[in-house]
């Protein structure tokens, strides 16, 4: 055996444990790269979403706005068909069922509510018999100085003028639609009022002492100022009943 080869064995076992050192090395940078390449790929995740967010939250309140005043249109426009259906349904009721007991009543007959069943023809031809309209009219009127006399008289309107139109434009009218329209008139104004859309406040004046007023009271959808029978206020049914 030559020199060369008993150095070369000698070195050996050195070389076998530099190798292993250098493989040990190795690994250890291999899993440090993998390490920092799994950083990387994490810190451009996260750096691509704060960037969207950031985008997002540019224009979430713009577009959140607009999300907002959308489904404000639609609730409105929701709320304004079911109204108008509720409202075609009370004419239909006022009329079918209502305004004939209330024309009854003014022209002196039984109150309304009491006499489901009016002949609406024998109706029209009593209020047309010599006299008759003013026979009715005489009844309210005396009706109205027996509230005056406990309550003193009625305030003028604030929309008295408007009333004496509508008043004029059912002069002409047969006394079932102009009871009609008269209850229907004082819905509105009662509405307005519990909703605070009127200048008069939650109590509406009344012009007069009328059987729609008081059909309105007998059935518990209205009530009157405890201290002035010729002030009128929607019952609110949230409240009032329960309280």
């Amino acid at each position: 055996m030559t020199q060369a080869t008993k150095d070369a064995k000698a070195a050996l076992p050195s070389l076998e444990d530099q190798l292993a050192s250098l493989t040990q090395q190795i690994d250890k940078e291999r899993a440090a790269l993998s390490d920092a390449h799994a950083l990387h790929s994490a810190l451009t995740t996260r750096t691509a979403a704060l960037t969207q967010q950031s985008t997002q939250q540019r224009a979430a309140p713009r577009a959140h706005a607009a999300t907002l005043l959308a489904a404000q249109n639609a609730r409105q426009r929701a709320f304004d068909a079911q109204t108008q259906r509720l409202q075609t349904r009370l004419d239909a009721f006022i009329a079918a069922h209502v305004a004939a007991q209330l024309a009854a009543e003014e022209l002196g007959g039984p109150v309304a509510g009491t006499a489901p069943d009016v002949d609406a023809a024998a109706l029209e031809a009593r209020a047309a018999l010599p006299g008759r309209r003013g026979k009715g009219r005489a009844a309210r009127d005396a009706r109205q100085r027996r509230i005056d006399e406990i309550w003193g008289p009625l305030a003028a309107l604030d929309d008295s003028a408007a009333l004496e139109d509508e008043s004029a434009a059912d002069a002409g009218v047969e006394p079932t639609v102009a009871a009609g329209n008269e209850l229907a008139r004082l819905i509105a104004r009662l509405i307005r009022g519990l909703e605070g859309d009127a200048e008069e406040g939650v109590y509406v004046r009344l012009e007069r002492d009328s059987a729609a007023a008081r059909f309105l009271v007998r059935s518990r959808v209205a009530r009157f100022h405890g201290k002035d029978a010729s002030r009128l206020r929607m019952t609110d049914f949230g409240r009032d009943l329960d309280g």
